[in-house]
């Protein structure tokens, strides 16, 4: 007995560690390609002719939680014409987004995919949503639509004033697929308000939304699980991703047609975004 104390105690130790190791990865570090003046400089050495696309906004955007729509246009473009920046950060609200716009406007991008919003709408649906985020040190007072679009229309009028990028705004996908729910009348709102501010300014606009609505009408054959679990169905997702589930995987598990936990993207919801956003990339002359 006493012999098998020093194994388990290896065992426990390795546990441990490669526990650390995946919420290290998962939830902590910024993605490999964000935007720091590091990466902008190596950029500038390998890849002094890319035009460079940044997507910049929350977790769906850093994709370690969920498929990587990053990833996706990684692969459809690639130096020398095009290098992709991933500006997204887990968590992430507008307030947060705007606090490190500088970091974006440093990378000179040709191009910019702003997909920003789904945390301000969930934060604001229940009192321990907002202690969640107060805990994660992302907020320290409620945030609002107002609020929101005054975070957004600030992004815009720096990133217009200092950048000569070509803008996307990506409307909001849907926070579980119950259509009806107050978190998706809100998440309407908040997408019309991108759709209106893009037509007003002149700028892209991405119907990730609308694409979302679509296909859930015409291609899913069952609705997925209730908004109300969404907390829970993110610890067990990311639990199971430790033990190898692939996103997909979990997502079918929860019934989802387009998210892993209702917030984070499938590889299906990836593949729209990445699409959409390719076909604006398409419409920018590369340098």
């Amino acid at each position: 007995m006493n012999g098998l104390l020093p194994v388990v105690g290896v065992l426990m130790i390795a546990m441990a560690v490669y526990t650390g190791y995946r919420i290290y990865r998962t939830f902590i570090r910024r993605p490999a390609s964000y935007p720091t003046a590091a990466y902008i400089q190596r950029i500038r050495r390998s890849h002094p002719a890319a035009a460079r696309l940044v997507c910049f906004g929350d977790s769906i955007t850093q994709g370690d939680v969920g498929a990587s729509y990053v990833r996706l246009l990684e692969k459809r473009f690639s130096p020398p014409a095009w290098v992709v920046m991933n500006a997204g950060i887990n968590g992430d609200l507008s307030n947060n987004a705007l606090a490190r716009l500088d970091d974006v406007i440093a990378a000179r991008p040709a191009a910019i995919a702003i997909l920003i919003g789904t945390n301000d709408i969930h934060c604001g649906m229940s009192k321990e949503n907002y202690e969640n985020y107060v805990r994660l040190g992302k907020i320290k007072q409620p945030s609002s639509f107002a609020d929101y679009q005054m975070n957004v229309a600030e992004m815009l009028r720096r990133l217009q004033r200092d950048t000569q990028a070509r803008i996307a705004l990506v409307s909001l996908p849907l926070i579980s697929e119950d259509v009806d729910h107050e978190v998706n009348q809100r998440g309407d709102q908040y997408s019309s308000y991108l759709r209106d501010t893009a037509s007003r300014l002149k700028l892209d606009y991405l119907p990730l939304r609308e694409a979302q609505k679509t296909y859930l009408q015409t291609a899913a054959k069952k609705r997925g699980q209730p908004y109300e679990n969404t907390g829970r169905l993110t610890v067990f997702a990311v639990l199971w991703s430790f033990l190898g589930l692939s996103w997909d995987r979990i997502a079918e598990r929860y019934g989802n047609q387009l998210s892993v936990d209702n917030m984070h993207s499938n590889s299906q919801a990836a593949t729209m975004i990445a699409g959409l956003i390719e076909g604006f990339v398409q419409q920018v002359p590369s340098q």
